[in-house]
């Protein structure tokens, strides 16, 4: 093996993805822009979608969300199991608790100041915007994974914990009610007698080194996964469609954006940790999860990302998986 083969470096995963991204953008808005005019393009390119690029980003998906529930509920045990003391757990708890209503309070201000200066929907005609939401409804759903029925009030708070584990976690939309049961599974190992209960940590971190090892295999698909969803999304849509939301697009983009580089920047900054060197640090993370738009299929990243950045794993573990469901930012400002 020579020296250059050696030193050779690896193209980094998030740049195969950012590569996987615009290709399939450009793609999708080539098929889109040049279908009408080209016989027989727009049946290729539906049969292209219903064979290949949906199958390929659905089996992604899939594969992501299968190993999901063996991660969080080992992580889970195991970031508590760690603390070794529920008062230790406690106080990460309720600083975990106030970060989030924090940063999403944020979230939603940022939304509704913009919206409220900026009136993205104004002069829009009621019967144009109709006809918009009649026509892209249908299409949307071919692009949009896993959209569940989010129960309200006091049925949200009941719904936390779940009458019935096994039936929680063959529910994706159930992952909060998997998750208070790990941390209650956790919880009892804490205050059970630790010789005993020894062989059981042993066997949770196997769960958890083979779910990571597995993520880390399927991971690889995801560039061409996030390729295959903007095409689908470029070629069903178009740019015209984005041109015509454009104010309303662009609004939401720029609350994102001051979200994620002043919010999570003083955030970072006011932790003692340089904000560049962090988004640096999480870019992978980053792109995965806007490629995606799913927390869920974003947490093996994350959890793998803070390990690099050295990062507590019992801080970690806990925090980055209860996170991913209870501390949706960039859903607080959209709904916003």
């Amino acid at each position: 093996m020579t020296e250059a083969a050696t030193t050779r470096k690896k193209l980094p995963l998030h740049w195969k993805m950012g590569i996987g991204f615009a290709l399939g953008l450009v793609l999708g808005l080539i098929v889109h822009a040049a279908g009408p005019g080209v016989p027989g393009l727009t049946e290729f390119a539906k049969g292209v979608m219903a064979w290949v690029t949906t199958p390929l980003s659905g089996l992604f998906l899939n594969l992501i969300f299968m190993l999901i529930v063996p991660l969080i509920f080992s992580a889970l045990i195991m970031g508590v199991s760690e603390m070794g003391d529920i008062r230790a757990l406690g106080r990460i708890g309720w600083k975990t608790l106030a970060y989030t209503v924090l940063l999403s309070g944020i979230a939603v201000g940022i939304g509704l100041v913009l919206v409220n200066v900026l009136k993205p929907g104004a002069g829009v005609d009621p019967h144009v915007a109709a006809q918009m939401l009649s026509e892209n409804a249908e299409r949307s759903k071919e692009i949009v994974a896993g959209i569940h029925e989010t129960p309200k009030g006091m049925d949200m708070l009941l719904s936390i914990v779940p009458s019935n584990v096994l039936q929680a976690a063959s529910d994706n939309g159930a992952i909060l009610s998997l998750m208070f049961f790990a941390l209650m599974f956790g919880i009892g190992m804490v205050l059970s007698d630790e010789e005993k209960v020894a062989p059981l940590r042993r066997a949770v971190e196997g769960v958890f080194e083979v779910s990571m090892t597995l993520i880390n295999l399927v991971i690889r698909l995801a560039p061409y996964a996030v390729a295959c969803f903007m095409f689908n999304l470029a070629a069903l849509f178009g740019f015209d469609l984005i041109i015509r939301l454009g104010a309303y697009v662009g609004v939401v983009v720029l609350a994102l954006g001051l979200h994620m580089v002043v919010t999570y920047g003083t955030a970072v900054w006011l932790s003692g940790r340089s904000p560049l060197s962090f988004f640096r640090d999480t870019q992978e993370a980053t792109v995965m999860a806007f490629s995606t738009a799913s927390s869920n299929a974003t947490l093996p990243t994350a959890l793998r990302v803070a390990d690099q950045m050295g990062l507590p794993q019992k801080v970690s573990r806990l925090v980055l998986t209860v996170g991913a469901t209870a501390n949706q930012n960039g859903t607080a400002l959209f709904e916003a």
